[in-house]
């Protein structure tokens, strides 16, 4: 196919080799057959002293058994194989003092959570396996930012202004004070990275310290999911969440295996949710982490109402993201599917492929969601992403951004060709001129070739510079590749179809 010419023109001579190597590969690439070699592609050139003033921490005063162990860990990352930094939070009083028990969380740009915790006696908060890009360090005491350039030792200074006391009660629906009741404070309204900050007294009172406005307060006591949201405020009260239940919660493979996985109970995001009782808006938090470790098996608290939703991200890529629901027994085994594979090369809009670009599954603030950096030939593999359709990501600063919705099945292999900025693409339709899903389809310019699969709109994005003599080809049932004909155009797009024979 050539928009200004035939496009409809059988492959000459520079192309029947590319066409013996790549139909096993697309095939493949499509979940139809083993994987074979890929065609070869254009090579493109390399691209560019004194007292502690320890905050009161309700950690340090309850035991393993008051509270479930709920893991905190620093996600995966891009690419296992890539290099990660080590980032030091340092948190000092106006004095220089160290400041111990203070909450941090660590929000990698684009709103992803990849870590936090509580300083130590010595104002300090260590957080490994950062990948590169701008991170926000956020504390009740003050906020900053790091930029992660590469696998080094970083550190993060945090000087807080003047400090002040906040005063509240945690108090039950009787309006009772509750004794022994964990106090959490987030640095910011996002309801993320909560920390234990202190324990009530025996008549429900506490007092936490901050040094910035927009911090929030929760309330947690065994038994019972996170009490809801309010702003850190002098004389807050702060309610108890719903009467909660534990579950015994097993991951396996295909095959019975277990699984390591992490499992959050709850949303990823905190939600707005009436209360009957008070009549009253309330804010619930986000949910909490637990892990399962290798005997793929874990006791889980926070399960009631609103809080039915499980979510489960396996530590092995071979296996799919899950999401669900508790289904209100004492225990529950969930089987993962076996993951989709999605590989890939990403162009700028002159067709030359762009290393170190940012690939990734699902939006922004998907909770664990799936990324990786492309290679210096432009190259990626993505797996252990969730199944069904998915939003794949492409971008890097200063060459654009692009995407494209795949359809993701249980043991899978697709292609993705991406164009970072590109504004052309083409279109496969069918004979009711419904789009082709899910399609091996060949592009190709002069001596250059990229395979892809169409999207959930049947398109497939095209590098700019090989617009006006494109050759586009769709792999048949019978292994063979097939010419199109073009039922519409228009400046940016081109609707395709499969020639007749």
């Amino acid at each position: 196919m050539t928009p200004s010419s035939a496009r409809g023109r059988s492959l000459g001579p520079v192309f029947a080799l590319l066409l013996v190597l790549g139909v096993g590969t697309l095939w493949a690439f499509c979940g139809r057959a083993p994987e074979s070699p890929a065609p070869p592609e254009k090579a493109p050139a390399t691209p560019p002293a004194g007292e502690v003033p320890a905050l009161e921490s309700a950690a340090a005063t309850r035991s393993a058994a008051e509270e479930p162990a709920a893991a905190r860990v620093v996600p995966d990352g891009e690419d296992p194989a890539t290099p990660t930094a080590e980032l030091v939070v340092r948190v000092r009083d106006r004095a220089a003092r160290p400041l111990a028990g203070v909450g941090v969380r660590i929000e990698r740009e684009g709103g992803e959570d990849v870590g936090g915790g509580v300083t130590d006696a010595a104002g300090e908060l260590r957080v490994h396996g950062l990948r590169r890009g701008s991170h926000g360090v956020y504390t009740p005491m003050g906020d900053t930012s790091v930029r992660i350039a590469e696998p080094r030792l970083y550190e993060a200074a945090i000087d807080a202004a003047e400090i002040r006391s906040i005063r509240g009660r945690v108090v039950s629906d009787a309006a009772v004070g509750v004794a022994a009741a964990i106090v959490l404070l987030g640095a910011d309204d996002s309801g993320h990275g909560m920390q234990p900050a202190a324990t009530t007294d025996a008549a429900g009172r506490f007092e936490v310290r901050i040094a910035k406005s927009g911090c929030v307060l929760g309330a947690r006591v065994e038994g019972r999911v996170d009490g809801p949201l309010e702003p850190a405020q002098d004389d807050v009260e702060l309610h108890l969440g719903e009467p909660d239940s534990s579950c015994r919660i097993r991951t396996v493979g295909v095959g019975g295996e277990p699984v390591a996985c992490i499992v959050l109970v709850g949303r990823p995001d905190p939600i707005r949710l009436l209360n009957p009782a008070r009549q009253a808006m309330e804010r619930w938090p986000a949910g909490r982490e637990f892990e399962t470790g290798p005997a793929g098996d874990v006791e889980v608290r926070g399960l009631h109402g609103y809080t039915r939703e499980l979510h489960v991200a396996p530590r092995s890529a071979d296996y799919a993201a899950w999401a669900g629901i508790w289904q209100g027994g004492p225990s529950q085994t969930i089987q993962l599917e076996r993951s989709c594979s999605i590989v890939g090369t990403v162009y700028d809009r002159a067709g030359e492929p762009v290393a170190t670009a940012r690939v990734a599954i699902g939006s922004r603030r998907s909770w664990r969601r799936q990324q990786t950096l492309t290679d210096e030939n432009g190259r990626f593999t993505l797996r252990g992403g969730p199944l069904g359709e998915q939003q794949v990501t492409a971008s890097r600063k200063g060459a654009g951004r692009a995407d494209a919705m795949l359809a993701c099945s249980a043991g899978g292999r697709l292609t993705a060709t991406l164009v970072l900025g590109g504004e052309h693409s083409v279109r496969l339709t069918d004979d009711a001129a419904q789009p082709r899903r899910t399609v091996p389809v060949r592009l190709s310019w002069r001596t250059h070739s990229s395979l892809a699969c169409t999207d959930a709109n049947g398109e497939v994005s095209v590098p700019d510079s090989w617009w006006r003599e494109l050759q586009v080809e769709v792999l048949t049932d019978s292994g063979e590749w097939a010419a199109t004909t073009v039922i519409a155009s228009s400046d940016r797009q081109i609707t395709l179809r499969q020639a007749e024979r």
